[in-house]
C-alpha cells in the first residue's frame, strides 16, 4: 500500500512539473517525427501496446519513462484517436526534455503497437571554467541560466556566451570573448562544458589633474576622491 501510495505521489508530481514546463514562456517546440504506416493508420484502430524507448544510456532514464508516460495521453486497450495523438506529441515536445521525438505503428495480432522513440536533451555533468581573473569562478556560474545536472540545448550555448560576456563588459571590460566548448559522453548523454574567458583590454582612468585650487594641496583633494584611487588601478 505504501508503495502504491509513493508511486502514485511520483507520478503526480512528474505531471505538475511537465504542465508547468508545458505554459512556461521558455518552452520550446521540438517537430516531432511520424515514421511507419502511423500517418495512413485509420481512426479507431486498436491500440494494443504503447511503448515508450528513451535513447541511450541516459542517466535519467527511468524519470524521462515516467514523464512521458504520463504526457501519452493515448491509451493502451483502446481505439486510436488522433486528437489524442496530437495532444501527446505537443505536450512531448513542449516539455523541453527531449530533442528528438519518433513514432511509428507495427501491426499485431489484434491490432498496432504504438512505439514512441525519445532522444532526450543533454545533462550537463561538469563545467570548467578558465581565463575568469579578476571574478571568480562563482560570479561566472551565476551569470548563466544553466548549471550541473541541467538538461541543455545545444542552441542554449551561444546564451550562455552572451549571458557572461555581458558580466564581463559590466565590470568595465571593453571586448570580452567568450567561447563553450561542449565534450559529450554519448555513452550517458552527458556533457562536460569548457567555458574559455578572454577578457580583452579593461576601461581605465587616466591620470587626474586639478586646476583652479588654491586652498588645498593637490594630493590632499586626490586622495579623498575615489575616481583617483581607481586611476591607479592596472
Amino acid at each position: 500500500m505504501m508503495k502504491q501510495a509513493e508511486s502514485l505521489f511520483l507520478r503526480s508530481a512528474l505531471l505538475a512539473l511537465a504542465v508547468l514546463v508545458i505554459f512556461s514562456s521558455a518552452a520550446r517546440a521540438v517537430n516531432p517525427l511520424i515514421t511507419g504506416d502511423l500517418a495512413e493508420l485509420p481512426e479507431g484502430t486498436l491500440i494494443e501496446e504503447i511503448v515508450i524507448v528513451i535513447a541511450g544510456a541516459h542517466a535519467k532514464q527511468r524519470v524521462l519513462t515516467n514523464l512521458a508516460a504520463d504526457l501519452i495521453v493515448l491509451k493502451q486497450g483502446h481505439p486510436l484517436d488522433r486528437a489524442l495523438l496530437e495532444e501527446s506529441l505537443d505536450a512531448l515536445a513542449l516539455s523541453t526534455a527531449f530533442a528528438e521525438i519518433r513514432v511509428q505503428s507495427t501491426p499485431t495480432e489484434k491490432g498496432h503497437a504504438i512505439t514512441f522513440t525519445l532522444e532526450p536533451l543533454w545533462l550537463i555533468r561538469r563545467i570548467h571554467v578558465s581565463g575568469q581573473f579578476p571574478l571568480f569562478e562563482k560570479e561566472i556560474l551565476n551569470a548563466m541560466t544553466v548549471s550541473t545536472g541541467d538538461s541543455l540545448d545545444m542552441e542554449m550555448l551561444q546564451t550562455q556566451e552572451t549571458l557572461i560576456e555581458e558580466l564581463y563588459r559590466r565590470e568595465g571590460f571593453i571586448s570580452p570573448k567568450v567561447t563553450i566548448t561542449p565534450r559529450k559522453d554519448r555513452d550517458r548523454s552527458e556533457m562536460d562544458l569548457s567555458i574559455r574567458i578572454e577578457r580583452g583590454p579593461f576601461y581605465a582612468i587616466s591620470p587626474l589633474t586639478i586646476r583652479g585650487n588654491r586652498a588645498f594641496g593637490d594630493s590632499t583633494l586626490l586622495y579623498k576622491m575615489d575616481t583617483w584611487w581607481m586611476s591607479l588601478m592596472p
